[in-house]
């Protein structure tokens, strides 16, 4: 068949790109014909901590090429792109949904591709934001975006009504494939020999970008009110708020790591590899490329009780605590650590994933496309 997967590549940083990467693989390891429309450029450099909103992913290697097209600062860029992708004649077309403000690229792009199959992969129905501008460009771009494709794939039941809130389109559920190329993890004691953490000590790690629904500030306090917990927090913070507020903390408990910047994959394998568990203490969510990055390494987690967590590690090493309660995190920490749950969690390696989803996700693709030609 012939295939169009639009979006962010793996030049890119974040989940989204990733996401992509190995679904584009899989589209080529299975015979079919890709065309990738990629970014030039997604975000002006400002709006990055480090300065670049690029990253230099050497894990990960593309069976595939990129078409860079969409520019955050060409609107013209979408009819461009359209062109190509009827001249492409495909099958199918794939375009994934993750935050509103690309909506004068990517409706432009779908409507402009109307007469092709199109499956939308909503990784955030409705976003994460909580002030009233925020939640209703959410929405009204969400219905609009919605309404220009064949059928939505979403990553949990939850995310499913709330896509039924704003459009009538079908929707679906995939969770979200594991990410594979953490594996395999180096040894325990040299991960944390090269972190200069202690082989005794009882390690958690939070790892991703740090925006204000994932909790970062939560996990750093419930650290610091642990009895002798270590905690990481690694990843880019694009709040200067909360960049103050996990600067001061790290300073007052010295068993607070915090670690201001992107990780590429080989740097987050050895971090992954020191922990004893991951953390993810989201006040709301719709997906987790992080959750699925525990499932493929076999790391028990602590999180909030939410929906889709309790979905996901439904057959997992997982405790869980009431959504935005420091204090039973923190009793949840010293549990852990005091032996009463699953410390120093030795994983099956029979059990550890392969990155199989990503072939699951792909037939899910095709089986809807063709449900929406009977």
């Amino acid at each position: 068949m012939k295939i169009v997967l639009a979006g962010p590549d793996i030049l890119f940083k974040g989940g989204i790109a990733q996401y992509n990467h190995f679904l584009a693989n899989e589209i080529v390891n299975n015979g079919h014909e890709l065309k990738f429309i990629g970014f030039k450029k997604q975000y002006p450099d400002f709006l990055y901590p480090a300065g670049s909103n690029t990253a230099k992913e050497t894990e990960m290697q593309p069976l595939y090429n990129v078409e860079r097209i969409f520019h955050y600062a060409n609107p013209f860029s979408p009819l461009t792109a359209a062109l190509k992708v009827r001249k492409f004649r495909p099958d199918i077309i794939i375009v994934p949904h993750w935050i509103w403000v690309f909506a004068y690229l990517f409706i432009p792009f779908l409507f402009l591709t109307k007469g092709h199959r199109t499956v939308i992969i909503a990784h955030n129905s409705l976003g994460h934001g909580r002030k009233l501008l925020n939640r209703l460009a959410d929405r009204i771009v969400s219905k609009l975006t919605f309404s220009l494709g064949d059928h939505i794939i979403v990553q949990s039941d939850e995310e499913k009504r709330k896509a039924a809130s704003v459009c009538s389109t079908p929707a679906s559920v995939f969770n979200h494939p594991d990410y594979s190329q953490y594996l395999p993890l180096i040894p325990r004691d040299s991960a944390r020999k090269s972190l200069g953490i202690h082989e005794s000590s009882t390690v958690f790690l939070f790892l991703g970008f740090v925006r204000k629904y994932k909790g970062a500030e939560l996990f750093a306090s419930a650290i610091s009110g642990s009895a002798d917990a270590v905690g990481i927090i690694a990843g880019e913070c694009f709040d200067k708020k909360i960049e103050n507020e996990l600067t001061e903390l790290s300073g007052s408990c010295k068993r607070l790591i915090v670690m201001n910047r992107y990780f590429i994959s080989s740097e987050a394998r050895t971090l992954i590899s020191a922990c004893d568990a991951m953390v993810l203490p989201y006040l709301s969510v719709t997906g987790s490329g992080i959750a699925s990055i525990a499932l493929a390494c076999q790391k028990p987690v602590i999180a909030s009780d939410l929906e889709l967590f309790r979905e996901i590690f439904a057959d997992h090493p997982a405790i869980f605590f009431k959504t935005g309660n420091i204090s039973e995190l923190i009793e949840k920490i010293n549990k852990f650590s005091s032996n009463e749950y699953i410390l120093k969690y030795r994983p099956n390696p029979d059990n550890i994933s392969s990155g199989n989803g990503w072939k699951g996700l792909l037939e899910h693709i095709l089986k809807v496309s063709e449900a929406g030609n009977e």
